[in-house]
């Protein structure tokens, strides 16, 4: 799920004037804003998952409508239900998502950045998975 966001910067997959103003938020908040807008999508479009691992089907993403079969057994990936719920979201409502993510970035300090890095090679030093 978040190897696109980190690496790309959403560059990837989210629409152009969108990505542009997450990397406006980059350049003025620094580093917390790549952490605060991934909590920000999970929290906001991940969905609460069934006791078989599927997305609860009451879930209702923006702009959802039904599909192919095969369109509809994709969505019972959680990951694939995740990015589409994404993709809709920063499409139709980029400001809420925005507004989620300046939410987020006063709890994501450098320190607790840098200590995730140090903990992360230390996991890495060990093999630690």
């Amino acid at each position: 799920l978040a190897v696109g966001h980190f690496l790309s910067l959403s560059s990837s997959s989210w629409p152009l004037a969108a990505t542009v103003r997450l990397w406006d938020l980059l350049l003025l908040e620094g580093p917390p804003v790549v952490f605060a807008s991934f909590l920000a999508l999970l929290q906001m479009y991940l969905p609460e998952l069934a006791e078989d691992g599927s997305p609860k089907l009451d879930e209702v993403t923006p702009g959802s409508s039904a599909g192919s079969c095969e369109e509809d057994d994709e969505l019972l990936d959680p990951t694939i239900f995740f990015r589409r719920a994404v993709e809709r979201g920063v499409s139709q409502d980029l400001q809420q998502v925005l507004l989620h993510i300046r939410a987020l970035i006063p709890k994501i300090s450098m320190g607790l950045i840098d200590q995730l890095r140090r903990n992360v090679s230390i996991a890495g030093i060990h093999g630690v998975r």
